[in-house]
């Protein structure tokens, strides 16, 4: 009797005992314990403990993505997340051998989430099994969807987690300005370097050796034509080939040396490295749209063929030619110069005593005449007159005090005033008179 008595208190004993541990092991949603950042939860299971659910509440510090971290016999064990609402929530999962992690989406710091622990004893022994949690961080790779580039084409790419659904575009500019600070510099014997200028359309300076490669000639002291190209990377695709010169330096002390009514000789000082010259003129109203051009190979030049009584603007380059390639340098300061009148027409009279009548003409403009008396035709002539005038025709002047009977000799020119500048034209044929 007193034997059935023990064994029946030691029954009783042992089911009081079984219902308390599992109590304490497994819970509801209810009395979920609460894990924070910084405070992990221990789940103890017994050796004959086959299974234990167990529920765990967290709210997070900030909003953002999360990490719960469960160590110890990850292949039987399984976390499910809900939100207040009771709606499950997605997660990531990463194994190991002894631990498992759970990644989830963006949480609200201004809710509480629940998390409910499965785990199976499959080895029948007693273990431990601990919940951590933390802030997620990314492990982020980057997916190019299309390449940027030059004329208005934006490029894309994504910024990827490699353990969570992290997900970010991102629009990569297309490259507006890609320049040489400085494309022609002037020969002096240093060496020349310009300064790449590429930028994107937002403003932002592209950086060499993460977005472009340049290669060619992007230093020299010598004249001549360089070329450098730059090849975009990275985010960037396509490649622009870029052009600079060293050129001879600009002739200096231009000067007018002679003119007529249809051309303008010209002389300068030469120039270092030069093998030629061109020169540049045209009409000064329109020197820029008319303006035409001769070589020569020494620092003097004759203009023909020109107007008379007409305004020119000129210039001056140094050439210098390498391999077939003229190297044309800058334009001198300009010079501008007239031409003089055509010849003039003239006529002489006598028709009273002592006396000479002239008439002269010529082709407009004009700003005036010199009419020059002799008394043998190779002897000296006397400016008598100089008549100041526009007018084309009927230019008539009577000179008196001549010995009658004798014959003398007569001539005139024009002249053209343009800029403070008088230039005068041919003499016109000497012409004989016998005075009345």
């Amino acid at each position: 009797m007193k034997k059935c008595l023990y064994f029946s208190l030691f029954l009783i004993s042992l089911i009081c005992c079984l219902v308390f541990s599992s109590q304490a092991k497994s819970n509801t949603k209810s009395t979920a314990v609460s894990l924070t950042v910084d405070k992990a939860v221990s789940v103890k299971c017994a050796k004959d403990e086959y299974s234990v659910d167990y529920w765990v509440k967290f709210k997070p510090i900030e909003k953002g993505y999360y990490e719960f971290n469960v160590f110890g016999y990850p292949d039987e064990t399984y976390l499910y997340l809900y939100n207040s609402k009771g709606v499950e929530l997605d997660c990531e999962e990463w194994n190991s051998f002894f631990e498992s992690t759970f990644i989830t989406y963006n949480l609200k710091d201004s809710e509480t989430y629940y998390l409910n622990l499965h785990s199976y004893n499959a080895y029948d022994e007693e273990r431990t099994i601990q919940i951590t949690a933390e802030k997620h961080k990314h492990s982020i790779y980057k997916e190019i969807d299309e390449y940027a580039s030059f004329d208005y084409d934006n490029g894309l790419y994504y910024k990827l987690c490699s353990k969570c659904d992290y997900s970010k575009a991102v629009v990569v500019p297309y490259v507006k300005t890609i320049k040489l600070n400085t494309t022609s510099y002037i020969y002096d014997g240093k060496a020349k370097k310009p300064t790449l200028i590429i930028k994107d359309s937002e403003g932002n300076t592209l950086k060499e050796g993460v977005d472009y490669s340049i290669s060619g000639k992007t230093s020299a002291k010598a004249i001549g034509k360089y070329s450098v190209n730059i090849k975009l990377k990275g985010y960037y695709s396509g490649s622009k080939n870029l052009t600079w010169k060293i050129t001879p330096a600009k002739p200096v002390g231009l000067k007018i040396t002679s003119r007529s009514s249809n051309s303008i000789s010209l002389s300068w000082d030469k120039t270092s490295q030069a093998t030629a010259y061109r020169v540049y003129y045209g009409d000064v109203d329109d020197y820029k749209e008319y303006s035409k051009n001769k070589t020569v190979t020494t620092n003097t030049a004759t203009i023909k063929g020109l107007y008379f009584s007409s305004n020119y603007k000129i210039q001056v380059a140094a050439i210098k030619e390498i391999n077939g390639v003229k190297i044309i340098g800058p334009k001198s300061s300009a010079i501008k110069c007239p031409t003089g009148p055509a010849a003039t027409d003239l006529t002489v009279y006598s028709f009273d005593e002592g006396e000479i009548s002239v008439d002269v003409s010529n082709d407009w403009p004009i700003s005036g005449y010199k009419i020059y008396i002799a008394s043998s035709k190779t002897g000296t002539y006397k400016c008598v007159k100089t008549i100041k005038t526009t007018k084309k025709y009927d230019n008539y002047c009577v000179f008196k005090g001549y010995k009658s009977g004798k014959t003398y000799y007569v001539k005139a020119r024009a002249y053209y005033t343009w800029a403070d500048q008088k230039v005068f034209g041919p003499y016109s044929s000497v012409q004989s008179i016998k005075v009345y």
